[in-house]
């Protein structure tokens, strides 16, 4: 056990920020029964090792996890011919089973998003970043600046470390 908090809950907070919720975590734990490691498997951890543990198997468990998602990028790097549908309705269900439920639905709010505004002539990458931020961080600008300038100042402080934004 960490002293501020467990890997359970720093597994949890990852994977539900969407910042962080691609990040493979492999649970490392002297927690042995089924209860745990079920429960670590619900938050999203990628692997659950307990310990002892081989450093052979740690090993092997990274590359394994660094491999899939390396064949995951080359899957969709490849060129589909153009207009076809069902090319493009198998690479959205691959994604949505590889994807975590809050990729899923970042991935469907940014597509409403589009959708809504498709016809504006004022659509583009500024105009979405901008949206999606007015979308996902409903704080004052200064609230956010606040915030980045305590940490920076005081990162051991209580008041940086519980400081979270809400989106």
């Amino acid at each position: 056990m960490t002293p501020v908090m467990d890997g359970i809950i720093l597994c949890r907070q990852l994977k539900e920020d969407v910042r962080t919720s691609h990040i493979p975590v492999i649970l490392l734990t002297a927690k042995d029964s089924l209860q745990d490691k079920e429960e670590g498997y619900e938050v999203g951890a990628d692997s659950y090792l307990t310990k002892p543990f081989s450093a052979s198997l740690l090993r092997s468990r990274i590359n394994n996890l660094l491999e899939s998602r390396k064949k995951l990028i080359a899957q969709f790097q490849t060129q589909s011919v153009p207009g076809n549908q069902a090319d493009l309705k198998e690479k959205r269900i691959v994604i949505a089973e590889a994807l975590s439920k809050l990729d899923n639905e970042f991935i469907e709010k940014i597509t409403l998003l589009i959708e809504e505004n498709l016809s504006s002539e004022k659509i583009d990458i500024t105009y979405l970043s901008d949206k999606m931020y007015e979308r996902f961080h409903p704080l004052p600008e200064n609230e956010s600046t606040d915030r980045i300038i305590d940490q920076r100042i005081y990162p051991e402080s209580e008041n940086a470390k519980c400081r979270t934004f809400i989106a």
